[in-house]
């Protein structure tokens, strides 16, 4: 088989860190998060607030949505060429890329028999309930639950443009509900991109 690059992109709490693992144990694949190549404000919150650090709670504090949508594109679009890099120097059989900068729009024409993409599609009210359990959404002060509200908008509209991307190149995509299981988006996936990793 010759090498093989597997990119996992979607927004933030539908799985991509434990698909990509689960697929990188069982085809015993190299594995990268995107996290690693450079880091944007991420998950604005923390046991406390006075844990999260200031940059970033003004980020989520003064950004109108629009504004986080545009920044955050902006940041990961600026990866591509780290994410190439990684792909040209990775002497493994198969390497496995996941994380939110991995976006179908600027991606799509680096994609062949040798790079292949899937993303992660969030169904509706999938993000909000993931992000609100995650963060103990209940238990914060009135400014902490403006900090994630914030994150939750950002992370359905950045959903809404991947899903909007992968429809406008044909690129494959899974979709995810409360119901998906672990196993079931592993076998999803699996035979989504078995045409490519037969080849």
């Amino acid at each position: 088989m010759n090498k093989k690059t597997l990119l996992i992109g979607g927004t933030s709490h539908l799985g991509k860190s434990t698909l990509a693992q689960a697929l990188a144990n069982r085809l015993e694949a190299k594995l990268i998060s995107t996290d690693h190549l450079a880091r944007h404000p991420g998950r604005p919150w923390k046991a406390s607030i006075d844990l999260i650090p200031s940059h970033v709670i003004e980020h989520y504090e003064t950004l109108p949505i629009d504004q986080l949508m545009q920044d955050v594109l902006a940041h990961y679009q600026k990866q591509w060429p780290k994410i190439q890099a990684v792909i040209e120097e990775s002497v493994a059989p198969l390497l496995i890329i996941e994380g939110s900068a991995i976006g179908p729009n600027w991606l799509a024409p680096h994609l062949n028999e040798e790079v292949i993409g899937i993303w992660l599609i969030g169904k509706p009210g999938l993000i909000e309930e993931r992000i609100y359990r995650n963060s103990e959404y209940e238990g914060r002060s009135t400014r902490e639950q403006f900090l994630i509200d914030q994150f939750c908008r950002r992370s359905i509209q950045f959903n809404e443009w991947i899903q909007a991307g992968a429809r406008r190149y044909s690129l494959p995509y899974l979709e995810v509900d409360l119901q998906t299981t672990r196993e079931a988006l592993v076998r999803a996936c699996l035979t989504k991109i078995a045409w490519a990793l037969d080849a």
